[in-house]
């Protein structure tokens, strides 16, 4: 018999499963169960990740935050009193004068205070810093400029505020030269930072802020008994330097300052944020491959179900397979063409499937706070996978059906 044609038998297998659509559409229900929730996975999978590193990177690229407590173990917090010490203006010294590697760095004190104008107030959050955290900051300048030096050596009472602070205090009235009330002590207004990302969590909002400058929040709204102390230091190393050298650097210096002995845990933590966006990372893809695997099983529960249908096909069309045999079919033909209607299957399932993951993820994105990323990749590894399924569990089937004789299939007629 001579050579058939590929086009032949994509038509005939259209044409049987068509013949039967209602079993065909059983049939397949199971992948596109499983090549949805693939698509669903990986497309929320990869939102995540990338808001949780946009996040990261909002706070500042490559910096390091030192704050009091060892919050990395709470056990020891609670039982050492020397786990209590705070930090001081000292340690952002010694910090700045004996580790070459800092590039910028500065203290910061923070507070809740009531903020006002005119007959508009809002609860925000205020933040003394001095200024190379203008260098670190990622929000930049919308309007106006950033204190200078000058402003924080003699404490003079300028503030730059948050994007959504300046909508709620001054509407559409422009905020610059503007004097407002931080608690009872009024500052002037001399910027307005660009509108940063919100958290996930919505439990700071980072946009409803006001920057100061440090020396006019740690002289004239701090209490004598917090006079000294400062709530975490901010710092970025030096361009190429090894962010792990300087986080050794600060851990030794601040644990001789505080007098801890060897042995003993830190009374302090840093977050160095460039290290925790890789390992939140590395975390996502973990997380994302233990989902795909979950999402895998359905598959395999709809492989099952195709090879129960393409059994049930083969023996419903003993008869066909006798004819074509009779006529000079071959094995090879009656195996290609079984192949064929399993991964045509298949592949229709993983179609209807990424469409609807697609929709999933946007129906859950636009109803919930989730975010969705698609690329071209679920919808490779989904193609991918329904041909191996199609070709795996449509495989005995076509085996089956192509070692039948045609007197043994010709027998049911």
């Amino acid at each position: 018999m001579r050579k058939i044609s590929p086009y032949i038998f994509l038509k005939m297998a259209f044409l049987s499963l068509r013949r039967h659509s209602i079993r065909s559409g059983l049939a397949l229900l199971g992948i596109v169960i499983g090549i949805a929730s693939m698509t669903m996975t990986m497309a929320l999978g990869e939102g995540a990740s990338e808001r949780l590193q946009k996040e990261i990177l909002a706070m500042g690229e490559n910096l390091m935050y030192v704050i009091p407590g060892n919050f990395l173990s709470r056990g020891e917090v609670r039982r050492s009193s020397k786990q209590e010490n705070p930090l001081e203006y000292q340690d952002y010294l010694a910090l700045r004068q004996l580790l070459p590697n800092i590039g910028a760095c500065t203290p910061c004190v923070e507070k809740k205070e009531l903020v006002k104008f005119q007959g508009n107030q809002i609860l925000g959050d205020i933040q003394g810093v001095n200024t190379e955290f203008f260098r670190m900051e990622s929000r930049g300048i919308k309007s106006g400029v950033p204190f200078s030096a000058h402003h924080d050596q003699l404490g003079i009472p300028v503030a730059i505020l948050g994007s959504e602070m300046a909508k709620e205090l001054f509407k559409r009235e422009n905020p610059l030269g503007k004097t407002i009330l931080i608690g009872k002590n009024p500052f002037k207004v001399v910027g307005v930072f660009n509108e940063a990302p919100k958290k996930m969590n919505h439990m700071k909002n980072p946009n409803i802020n006001v920057v100061v400058p440090f020396s006019s929040v740690w002289r004239k709204m701090t209490s004598r008994s917090e006079s000294n102390s400062i709530h975490h230091i901010i710092l970025r190393p030096k361009e190429g330097k090894n962010s792990t050298q300087l986080v050794s650097g600060i851990r030794k210096l601040l644990r001789f300052r505080h007098h801890i002995d060897e042995g003993d845990p830190d009374d302090f933590t840093i977050w160095d944020l460039q290290a925790m966006m890789q390992a939140a990372h590395k975390s996502s893809e973990l997380f994302n491959q233990f989902l795909l695997i979950a999402a895998s099983i359905s598959l395999i529960v709809g492989g099952i179900g195709i090879m129960n249908i393409m059994l049930v096909a083969m023996t419903e069309r003993r008869k066909e397979i006798g004819i074509k045999m009779a006529i000079g079919a071959t094995p090879s033909h009656i195996l290609t063409q079984f192949l064929i209607e399993s991964v045509l299957l298949c592949l229709t399932g993983g179609v209807v499937g990424v469409l609807v993951g697609i929709g999933g993820a946007y129906l859950l994105g636009s109803v919930t706070e989730f975010e969705w990323v698609f690329r071209e990749k679920p919808i490779i590894y989904a193609f991918v996978t329904t041909i191996i399924i199609g070709l795996f569990f449509g495989f005995y089937p076509a085996y089956k059906a192509s070692r039948l004789t045609p007197v043994e299939a010709l027998r049911s007629i």
